[in-house]
């Protein structure tokens, strides 16, 4: 799942066990937690995207740094679910 910050990570609570999470924090990062118990408690992995973020109050920006779109590609493509569709090509 990926997802900014907020009502649109509120899905977790219907996503299997082990699901993986990114998604955008607010700034700064230590803002809110609650997403980070949640994720704890359903037994999911929260990543938080790097180098992308809004205020609390704020929007965000428009484009998604180069780096945090390879951070992301990085992050899902170890999956198990990727290694083994590249595996069966």
């Amino acid at each position: 799942m990926i997802s900014g910050h907020g009502a649109g990570l509120s899905n977790v609570l219907f996503s299997p066990p082990g699901t993986l999470i990114l998604y955008f924090p607010l700034i700064p990062e230590n803002l809110d937690g609650s997403f980070h118990h949640l994720a704890r408690i359903l037994k999911h992995e929260i990543v938080p995207v790097p180098n992308y973020g809004s205020t609390y109050y704020g929007d965000y920006p428009n484009e998604i740094p180069s780096s945090s779109l390879e951070f992301m590609l990085n992050t899902i493509t170890k999956l198990p679910f990727f290694k083994q569709i590249k595996d069966e090509l």
